[in-house]
């Protein structure tokens, strides 16, 4: 006869095993629908933008369109609303961490979501083409889990080592309760202010154009700026050019203009010690490439390296808004708001 306190044992077993085995079941079916259906949860920054760019083309259809893409640098950088007016709309549709693959994935999408620009700001980041360390810097920095699985299939093979880009995607889908918790609680709970240690997220100072204003008081500067020292400095000495993500950023480009849509290349601003990080062969070898890059595609390139001193920035190389005010009043004044330089054509 088996005793009533090991009964008792193995039924809160049984219990505790099916409590995780229907937990594991909800989070692979939630991932499931997170994947194929629920696009808002798996990526909510372009489904904000693409609704703020919606209600504004929908406030005068026949207004041109100027789509300003790149990473968070640009995303930060340049003041969409101060370069749109009766005549044009300007439209910050940045993504952080895009390197060449996510510039395509965004530009792909909104093509399918039926976006049709007539002028195209794309920014070009040297340390996105450059193999000097042996690996892509989109490797580390591409954020996978915002792609369904079949998006994913795409944009794998551009990377050289997947594996982190693997498990980004594979936790995303695996545990969504915690990579999504936040995008889920405010989906639920739309009327729930948010928790006071919400974490902070660039679409909390996002504008209705998809300019990202972010507030950094100057007691966090200098973590901020060390961060981006350690994620950024290996890939300033020497530059590589990276064929393969240099062709990626290439056919991009080539793309958008097949589209009729005219593109002007950007090199977003950096403060003095990110620049001083350039010896004079990686900065002859980058400004090189990206020369090729505007000739082989015909797209002017703006090299806004030293427009901004060094106090406009936060960490050194994302601008704060006053910085940003400045690179879009020189933007305007050098470049004109349209993306296309006085007595330039098309």
């Amino acid at each position: 006869m088996i005793p009533p306190n090991r009964i008792r044992r193995l039924r809160h077993r049984r219990v505790v095993a099916w409590v995780f085995v229907l937990f594991a079941l909800s989070q692979v079916a939630l991932g499931a629908a997170i994947d194929r259906a629920w696009s808002d949860i798996r990526d909510t920054e372009y489904a904000i933008k693409k609704r703020r760019l919606d209600a504004k083309v929908a406030e005068n259809p026949r207004r041109p369109l100027t789509l300003i893409l790149g990473s968070s640098r640009v995303g930060h950088g340049l003041r969409a609303a101060d370069l749109s007016d009766a005549n044009r709309l300007t439209f910050n549709f940045s993504i952080p961490a895009s390197g060449p693959l996510m510039l395509a994935h965004t530009w792909n999408r909104l093509r399918r979501d039926g976006v049709s620009p007539d002028r195209a700001i794309l920014e070009v980041m040297p340390i996105f083409l450059n193999a000097a360390t042996g690996v892509h810097q989109e490797d580390r920095m591409l954020d996978s889990a915002r792609l369904s699985l079949d998006e994913y299939r795409v944009v794998r093979p551009g990377l050289s080592r997947p594996g982190g880009a693997d498990r980004r995607w594979l936790f995303a889908r695996l545990l969504p309760i915690r990579r999504h918790r936040v995008e889920l609680r405010d989906a639920i709970t739309p009327d729930v202010p948010s928790d006071a240690d919400r974490p902070a997220s660039p679409l909390d100072w996002m504008d209705e154009f998809g300019w990202q204003s972010r507030p950094v008081p100057p007691a966090e500067r200098p973590a901020l700026l060390g961060l981006a020292h350690r994620q950024y400095d290996s890939f300033y000495p020497r530059f590589d050019l990276d064929p393969s993500q240099y062709d990626c950023l290439r056919r991009l480009v080539l793309d958008i203009r097949a589209t009729g849509c005219h593109t002007t290349l950007l090199t977003m601003p950096e403060s003095t010690a990110f620049r001083r990080l350039l010896s004079p062969e990686s900065l002859a070898a980058q400004d090189a490439c990206v020369r090729r890059l505007a000739d082989e595609t015909q797209s002017p390139w703006v090299d806004a390296r030293e427009w901004i001193a060094d106090d406009g920035f936060y960490d050194g190389h994302h601008l704060l808004a006053e910085g940003a005010t400045a690179t879009t009043a020189m933007w305007r004044e050098r470049v004109g708001p349209s993306g296309i330089a006085s007595g330039e054509s098309p």
